[in-house]
């Protein structure tokens, strides 16, 4: 079984971590320009009228 060193397993490990926050992150703005169109969309057309 080949082994590797632990410089090379934590720098793996950060990548991995990197990839996960940066695929995080797109989900998170995409969640709030989602949120703001729905926001937009549900004051549409229900302006009060005085």
């Amino acid at each position: 079984m080949a082994s590797l060193s632990l410089p090379r397993v934590l720098q793996l490990r950060k990548n991995s971590l990197d990839a996960e926050r940066e695929q995080f992150e797109k989900f998170q703005m995409r969640n709030s320009e989602d949120v703001e169109l729905v926001k937009e969309q549900s004051n549409y057309g229900f302006e009060s009228s005085e």
